[in-house]
């Protein structure tokens, strides 16, 4: 056999002729710890999609902002009032289109700013996946995510087919992809360690990148 990537281990049944491969959380946590190193100084270049999120840009209408500051508004409340702003009912957020996804989007990073989660959890709550956005902080650099989200996360979508192209809306080059789908079996966690290296990426971009790929569960994971 050869050489076992140091964020995994192999064991093998004999008998029955095959191998499992195990993830070890010692050597996941191992891995994590090299995603927080990992160059904490990037090439300071943003996520290549990264301006193209419109909701960054937006800022929310003063009844609504100042709703979110009253604790005493319920959840329903604040959303209503942001619905009644951009003249749509409940059932638009059912199936929302963009400029819609946008404005909800710019709610839920507000509410976090204002510790308003309750407001977060009940958009996610009514809304489809990959729509209401990151339980995190948009603006939360990856290597800060919790470990426990990070392992979910990573795990998942090592899991799957998807993550190259995941690592190649993240900017890895094609060699890259090729270098990491030989050398370890997490290979989305190596995956953010690269793109950390070159890029400033944020829970939000990753967010967004997820959804992207089509998606949205794994993204409500954040």
């Amino acid at each position: 056999m050869g050489a076992v990537s140091q964020h995994n281990a192999f064991t093998c049944n004999t008998l029955a002729g095959n191998c499992q491969i195990q993830i070890s959380a010692g050597n996941h946590l191992n891995a994590a710890h090299s995603l927080r190193d990992a160059s904490q100084e990037s090439d300071g270049k943003q996520v290549p999609f990264s301006q193209g999120n419109g909701y960054k840009s937006l800022v929310l209408p003063h009844k609504v902002s100042e709703s979110l500051q009253l604790t005493s508004d319920a959840p329903k409340e604040v959303v209503d009032k942001l619905l009644h702003n951009l003249q749509l009912d409940d059932t638009s957020l059912k199936d929302p289109k963009p400029e819609t996804e946008k404005w909800i989007r710019c709610l839920t990073r507000d509410a976090k700013n204002h510790g308003r989660t309750d407001v977060v959890k009940f958009l996610r709550e009514i809304m489809p996946a990959g729509t209401a956005g990151p339980m995190l902080p948009d603006t939360l650099p990856v290597q800060n995510i919790p470990n426990t989200q990070l392992k979910e996360l990573t795990i998942d979508l090592s899991g799957r087919d998807d993550w190259e192209l995941f690592a190649e809306k993240l900017g890895l080059t094609p060699a890259e992809i090729r270098f990491l789908d030989k050398r370890t079996m997490n290979q989305v966690l190596e995956v953010l360690i690269f793109a950390r290296e070159k890029y400033l990426i944020t829970v939000g971009d990753l967010y967004d990148v997820l959804k992207d790929c089509g998606l949205p569960i794994i993204a409500d994971i954040l």
